[in-house]
């Protein structure tokens, strides 16, 4: 398209104006209910304000940038951020999974490239040490060789509810 297409004034507030209503609509279906006290609490600050948007693409397809609180002259994403993220395959649902007051996690790095590659401690040992800095209660366990047949093993070997998450 080599030209911009020009509106008369008429079309730009027809334009304008259906922006703002489905803004509206969609404000307000997400938050119906609870979730607005809680929008509430935070509106009066909304440079703060993230909004992140997790969902399959059909729903993230929607026009969230134009989400409009009728309290406010302009949409949301004017003033606050708005973000998309996408579901991982392979999460593990955290609701199958036990309390606990340690937390295990289990450290696979890969390196495809064999020698090539740097080597493990480059890229396990920062993470350790950060870990051991917090003075969280965490079981760090390392997969050598970093496959995923050794990791497929470790966890074999490991009693029911042992890994908290995990994103494969």
């Amino acid at each position: 398209m080599d030209q911009v297409p020009v509106f008369g004034w008429d079309d730009r507030q027809t334009s304008g104006g259906s922006v703002r209503a489905y803004g509206e609509n969609l404000f307000d279906q997400v938050f119906a209910g609870r979730a607005y006290g809680a929008y509430q609490k935070v509106n009066a600050s909304l440079s703060e304000l993230q909004i992140v948007i997790v969902g399959d693409p059909e729903f993230q397809g929607l026009h969230w940038e134009a989400m409009w609180d009728r309290d406010f002259a302009r949409p949301l994403a004017v003033d606050c951020v708005m973000a998309r993220s996408r579901r991982i395959r392979g999460m593990v649902n955290a609701g199958r999974v036990q309390e606990s007051a340690v937390l295990n996690l289990l450290i696979v790095t890969a390196r495809p490239n064999e020698e090539k590659d740097v080597g493990y401690r480059t890229i396990s040992r920062p993470m350790v040490e950060a870990i051991r800095d917090t003075q969280l209660r965490v079981n760090v366990e390392l997969v050598r060789p970093g496959t995923y047949e050794s990791f497929v093993r470790h966890l074999e070997s490991q009693p029911e509810g042992f890994l908290s998450c995990g994103a494969f």
